[in-house]
């Protein structure tokens, strides 16, 4: 079969600048992700039905059905999906996306067009042909003619299965008279297997028979193998809810492995190890039809009880006015500069762990913890207030930047304040920023203007502070009347000087710095032993946000926005 000599150099409009796949594409893979980002709007196995379909400025195009797939060039497909058509409703998966597609990705998404597409028994027929009419030229594998490849990426990326069945006749060899059109047809769909590994979309809906889940349990402390006797215990989510728990013993060389039976594709396996008196979790993954045998290691770490460990590289805080009150929001980034797991001064975490001040008369005191490098906040009530102070409850992990706290409160304001409060450990770095708006902060050699900012249309003045040296105090003298306030609501109340600058509550001004990368940019991008958040950290941060709504602490749309980005940030490890 000379097919690729035929024409060599088509190459559609625009597809010159697509790069082609540097392996075969993965159809399971890529219905998963097509599950994941595609689904919503092109239905679940691309039929253009999916729930949000009727709200699209045009209706999604069907990309699974056999009729869209005859004519579609994948080369364009992928230009489509890479830069999307805002025009027609369909939006970009790389081009000005915060969680783009990779190369690899998007092959992928598009051979799960193909397989969705594509019947079990049309790839039959199509094998059946070629097995009759195309092995003795081109071999089992397609290899053959080593000058005409039929497993030619680049080929297959910038055709579509029309243009290589028109072209069929006008090679002389090919002579195949007892194939009908509809076998014809097969056919293409079978060479075009070769260019991708086909899936059949139905096993995603069948359990996997068997799934071997194991992996190398190690003490990230010593670098040791953990020690043998250890329980490890494997969950299963289907969801972000709990689906069932199994428990195996870990090997005197610190392995593990179960083998579970009737498992779904789309259920999230998940490894816990407790080891002295702390829960530690491996990251998220799931099976397959095609890989059944999963790894998930899981690092541990000896504990430490010494506290000079711990640093705060960095103390943000923002500042607004909120009637007669100033508002604070302080967004701590507190690291473990050891190998070890700080577990508190008396062993015990729920005895106390981190150590925090506030100002004396501080009212309206509200914590919340930062997953996944403070891109999402939950409330922390794991920290608590032990005498004048306050202490976080949960073991700090090795690594720069692991545990982030966010705490917010209120102050009398009167046009002067000196705000002062301890400081247990050393801080790095602190800053203010605040609405340039009538208030500033004296420079008294400690604190200096760094100038403003244009942060969502506000100025921003920006603060350093410097370093503050551990069991010290942060101190800073605020003077001046602000030209506007805002309400506990966050609305513009009449200013004292008739100004019409607005100011914003203050955790909502944090959060759109850290959204807008202001405060991102001046945070160094963490560095941690144990990797991003852990998936358990994240499923349980869902869990008590769902509580934390049920008993009416969040308000609706502040939920769901969070509910989205906890679920955002699994289905990153999922993929």
């Amino acid at each position: 079969m000379l097919i690729l000599a035929a024409w060599p150099g088509i190459l559609p409009a625009g597809a010159q600048s697509i790069p082609a796949p540097t392996a075969p594409a993965d159809s399971a893979i890529g219905q998963e992700i097509f599950s994941a980002r595609c689904a919503t709007c092109h239905g679940d196995t691309g039929l253009g039905d999916g729930p949000q379909a009727s709200a699209s400025i045009n209706p999604p195009m069907p990309i699974g059905t056999a009729d869209y797939l005859r004519t579609a060039v994948p080369a364009e497909m992928y230009g489509v999906i890479s830069g999307g058509r805002m025009e027609a409703g369909m939006p970009p998966f790389v081009t000005g996306n915060s969680n783009p597609l990779s190369d690899a990705e998007i092959w992928a998404v598009i051979a799960a067009a193909y397989s969705y597409g594509t019947s079990t028994d049309t790839i039959a027929t199509g094998a059946a042909a070629y097995e009759a009419s195309c092995t003795s030229c081109h071999g089992e594998d397609g290899r053959g003619v080593p000058e005409l490849d039929l497993t030619d990426l680049s080929y297959w990326s910038v055709n579509s299965n029309q243009t290589v069945l028109e072209r069929l006749p006008a090679v002389a060899e090919h002579t195949y008279d007892a194939l009908d059109a509809e076998s014809e047809a097969a056919l293409i769909d079978y060479l075009r297997t070769f260019s991708y590994d086909y899936f059949d979309p139905a096993l995603r809906f069948t359990p996997i028979p068997e799934v071997v889940v194991s992996g190398q349990v190690t003490n990230g402390t010593t670098g040791d193998p953990a020690p043998g006797g250890l329980t490890a215990t494997v969950s299963i989510f289907s969801n972000f809810a709990i689906q069932d728990e199994y428990t195996t013993t870990v090997s005197a060389t610190g392995t593990y492995s179960l083998t579970l039976t009737d498992v779904m594709a789309d259920w999230a396996l998940i490894s816990a190890v407790d080891y002295a008196g702390v829960n530690y979790t491996s990251g998220v993954t799931q099976a397959s039809h095609t890989i059944p045998t999963v790894e998930l290691p899981v690092n541990i770490y000896e504990t430490t009880t010494d506290d000079t460990v711990l640093n705060i590289d960095q103390l943000h805080m923002v500042l607004a006015f909120v009637n007669d009150a100033i508002e604070v929001a302080e967004l701590y980034s507190v690291s473990n500069n050891s190998l070890m797991v700080y577990v508190g001064q008396d062993g015990e975490p729920e005895a106390g762990t981190v150590i925090l001040g506030l100002p004396a008369g501080a009212t309206n005191i509200s914590w919340e913890r930062g997953l996944g490098g403070a891109s999402s906040f939950l409330p922390a009530p794991e920290v608590v207030q032990q005498g004048a102070g306050w202490t976080d409850t949960v073991p700090v992990r090795p690594g720069r930047g692991s545990h982030t706290l966010l705490v917010r409160y209120q102050l009398p304001y009167d046009g002067e304040l000196n705000l002062a409060h301890p400081v247990t450990y050393g801080v790095s770095n602190v800053s203010v920023a605040m609405p340039d708006a009538g208030v500033t902060i004296v420079e008294d050699g400690q604190w200096s203007f760094q100038g403003n900012l244009t942060v969502s249309g506000q100025q921003i003045a920006n603060y350093s502070g410097g370093t503050v040296p551990a069991g010290s105090s942060l101190r800073l003298t605020l003077e001046g009347e602000p030209r506007q306030v805002v309400n506990s609501a966050g609305n513009a109340l009449l200013v004292r000087d008739h100004n019409t600058e607005i100011i914003v509550g203050s955790i909502a001004l944090v959060l759109t710095l850290v959204g807008g990368g202001f405060l991102a940019r001046q945070w160094q991008q963490p560095t941690r032993h144990t990797g991003d958040a852990d998936a358990d950290e994240l499923l349980d941060a869902i869990a008590d946000l769902d509580d934390a709504y049920a008993a009416g602490e969040i308000p609706d749309g502040r939920y769901r926005r969070q509910r989205e980005r906890l679920k955002a940030a699994l289905r990153e490890l999922w993929e």
